[in-house]
């Protein structure tokens, strides 16, 4: 690996931090042989809702022992894509540019796809399209020993620990009642931003 290069966990519609720390670094490796690891963003987002905060998980089936992000298959016993994208909708659907770029997130959620790691994986590409970010972003099948060439973030991403990190705000759906909420879900920053998400993000500072 490159002296530029960042290991990050594969995340579900990740925080603006994620998409930051690709972009600063030369190199990024999604580490898919990492340990799972609950009430992280692997598996779960945060939005901006009626209330504040909001946090979406995706159910994963039973895990026994220590389980390889690869080996998580999707939970379809409840129907958590109908809640995700209707709290999305509820979220966004008044936002400047929701009508412009749901389509591109909604058939995801009308595809039952069985790796989380897969879903992730859509979800990341989609969204690379629509920031205008032509990023090339390695994978890894084996665990990697994080080195002094390397910038492992594989633990930074979680509810309890967020990177230290502080956006400029910009304008969110609940502005006119509520604080701004910094380092939310891509997504927040897609639906109110829209094209200038991608500016955004490329301006961002620690």
């Amino acid at each position: 690996m490159s002296s530029a290069t960042v290991i990050l966990p594969s995340s579900y519609l990740a925080p603006i931090s994620y998409y930051h720390s690709i972009l600063k670094q030369d190199n990024a490796i999604f580490d898919y042989a990492e340990h799972f690891v609950t009430r992280t963003f692997r598996n779960r987002c945060e939005i901006y809702g009626a209330n504040g905060s909001l946090n979406l998980s995706i159910p994963v089936q039973k895990i026994t022992g220590k389980s390889s992000v690869k080996d998580i298959k999707v939970s379809y016993d409840m129907d958590w894509q109908a809640v995700h994208w209707k709290s999305m909708e509820t979220a966004y659907k008044s936002s400047p540019f929701f009508e412009f770029y749901e389509h591109y997130f909604h058939n995801a959620f009308n595809t039952k796809i069985e790796y989380l790691v897969d879903l992730n994986t859509e979800l990341f590409e989609i969204t690379l399209k629509i920031l205008d970010l032509a990023k090339e972003i390695e994978v890894s099948q084996k665990y990697l020993d994080a080195d002094e060439k390397s910038l492992d973030l594989r633990a930074q991403f979680n509810l309890r620990k967020k990177p230290n990190f502080h956006n400029k705000p910009y304008f969110q759906v609940f502005s006119d009642t509520g604080p701004f909420l910094e380092d939310l879900s891509i997504i927040d920053l897609i639906f109110n931003l829209g094209p200038e998400a991608g500016i955004y993000l490329k301006n961002c500072t620690d």
